[in-house]
């Protein structure tokens, strides 16, 4: 049984401590529900002390904390759990040092990473939709024809684990992507730079509402 993954991630990219902690607790105060701390910068020191931090912020918001690439550190931190790149530790690796109870997603850019990835991740971040300046060292660009393909196939297989679209998502991108049957996007920059965090948010959700009762209408795009 796939896990209940948020369908509206936020991946953090303040390089210093204070301003991560501004943003994220403004953020899961106006209701985003699910933080992943990226931090691929910052010193051992401060990445535990970020994780400590936001784990705290978002237990008062009732909101989940995934760790990007560290397992150690997400175990220690008492975090949901980790995100882990093409490059980072295996899956099953991960696991058997987390055990169940922790979330495990994994990064995925072409169909046959969803395909390895899917009976081991709780969902799976597909992308990048599109050139982002958050991550320097880009996979491919997928473009919608590319998630679109992607998906296509994940329905023919009769896939179950849940993905997120990532890379330079904005709201406007909402109802086209959710055609494909994918189940939420994460985005970072997007997000944690604009000066009016409120109404992005709320654009966000109402397309993501719109878009999900579309999909329980039946009106979805497999081919």
């Amino acid at each position: 049984m796939p896990r209940s993954i948020s369908d509206f991630q936020y991946i953090t990219n303040q390089e210093e401590p204070i301003e991560l902690f501004e943003t994220v607790t403004e953020l899961v105060a106006l209701g985003v529900d699910w933080i992943q701390l990226r931090a691929k910068n910052a010193s051992e020191e401060e990445r535990r002390e970020m994780a400590f931090e936001l784990r705290s912020i978002c237990t008062i918001h009732n909101a989940k904390l995934i760790i990007n690439d560290d397992v150690q550190l997400a175990k220690l931190a008492g975090a949901d759990g980790v995100h882990l790149g093409k490059l980072d530790m295996d899956l099953k690796e991960a696991r058997s040092i987390l055990g169940d109870g922790f979330i495990i997603g994994a990064t995925a850019n072409t169909y046959e990473d969803v395909v390895r990835l899917d009976p081991y991740a709780d969902y799976i971040g597909l992308g990048p939709l599109r050139r982002t300046k958050t991550k320097k060292q880009l996979s491919p660009i997928l473009g919608f024809e590319g998630v679109r393909s992607v998906m296509k196939n994940y329905a023919i297989d009769g896939l179950e684990t849940p993905v997120v679209v990532v890379g330079g998502v904005t709201s406007e991108d909402i109802v086209d992507l959710l055609r494909y049957n994918i189940n939420g996007v994460a985005v970072s920059s997007f997000l944690g730079m604009t000066s009016d965090k409120k109404n992005v948010i709320e654009a966000f959700k109402s397309s993501l509402f719109q878009a999900n009762k579309t999909k329980e209408n039946g009106i979805i795009e497999n081919s």
